[in-house]
Order: structure tokens, then sequence, then C-alpha cells
């Protein structure tokens, strides 16, 4: 039987773990990429992430296509590990759990 924490889904930013990088963030390694020629390397270093997040943060267009790419080659299908998975899905309902026990989701009124 699913939890009810399941079906509600995380409307604030800050406390879903998914999201990396913030919009405020990102509006900032644009910036500091564009205007003050920071390198990428120097800007995943900085921000703790990975150097394609940063790519895909400063080429948008770039990443799209890529996704479109992945999406028509069916690529997720190739690298998908059930077990990784159901660990992953796993720890995001018992943060989503938590998260509601606190009363942080599921108090909108609908």
């Amino acid at each position: 039987m699913p939890r009810k924490s399941d079906s509600i889904p995380i409307n604030n930013k800050a406390l879903d773990k998914r999201v990396k990088v913030s919009d405020d963030t990102k509006e900032l390694i644009q910036w500091l990429h564009e205007e003050e020629k920071v390198s990428m390397r120097k800007l995943a270093i900085q921000f703790s992430v990975d150097r394609k997040t940063i790519a895909n943060i400063v080429y948008p267009e770039r990443y799209q296509k890529q996704l479109q790419e992945r999406k028509e080659n069916k690529v997720h299908l190739k690298y998908y590990d059930k077990e990784k998975h159901r660990e992953y899905m796993k720890e995001h309902r018992d943060h989503k759990k938590e998260l509601y026990n606190q009363k942080l989701i599921g108090n909108e009124k609908i």
C-alpha cells in the first residue's frame, strides 16, 4: 500500500534533494561565465557540481538538444540498473515521508 506522502509533490525547491542548483545560482553561473569570463572548470569547483552541470546551465540550447536525442534514441534504457533505481526511489520516498511528518509538504488546501 503506498504511503500518503508518495502522491504529494515537493513544491519547494529548497526541500527537493533532486535539485542541484537553484534558479538564482544558475543566473549567477551564467553571469560569471559570460561577463566575468570565469571558466566552467572553476565554476564547477566553486559551486561543487560536475562540469557537465555547468555546461548544461551555460548552454541550455545544447542541453535541450541532448535531451531530445536521448529521448529519441532511448539511451536511458541502456544504462538502467533496476537495483540502483530501487534504492534511489526508497531514499526519495523516505525523504518525502520525513517532510510530510514534519508538515513541510502536504498541508496545502486543494
